[in-house]
């Protein structure tokens, strides 16, 4: 029951105030009639104008409003764009950097390998004539 009163009080305190801003429109909208019954052509003219310029100042102010919305959001957009191609580069820096590593090293081992299968070349080409002669002495 104390809601429902509660509510009750809004309703007629929200009706009061819709009553007064109706008041003033009304109030409003009967001096410009009696301006315009008694006005003359070249006044009526330039109260048209009148409107008509706030009308248009309004429309350049919502437009200069949402251009700049439009450019604030376009230059947070790029910034995130610029962002993630900057990290996105010194990801690809790093991995270029492993892989270099990961080739010198595997180059490394390589001449390694080089070097121990020179040495055995060289290791067994000196032993071949002592083959040459041990196979000989079998055979023969």
């Amino acid at each position: 029951m104390h809601r429902q009163l509660q509510e009750l009080i809004r309703v007629r305190a929200e009706q009061a105030d819709e009553i007064a801003r109706l008041t003033r429109t009304l109030a409003e909208v009967e001096a410009r009639y009696e301006r315009l019954r008694t006005a003359t052509p070249e006044e009526h003219a330039e109260e048209v104008l009148a409107a008509a310029g706030d009308r248009a100042a309004a429309l350049v102010r919502d437009s200069e409003r949402t251009a700049a919305r439009l450019v604030a959001d376009a230059e947070r957009r790029a910034e995130v764009i610029d962002e993630r191609s900057r990290q996105e580069h010194a990801w690809r820096r790093r991995q270029l950097s492993r892989e270099r590593e990961a080739l010198a090293q595997q180059k490394l081992a390589m001449r390694s390998q080089l070097r121990s299968f020179r040495a055995l070349a060289v290791s067994t080409t000196s032993l071949l004539p002592e083959l040459e002669v041990s196979l000989s002495e079998r055979h023969s």
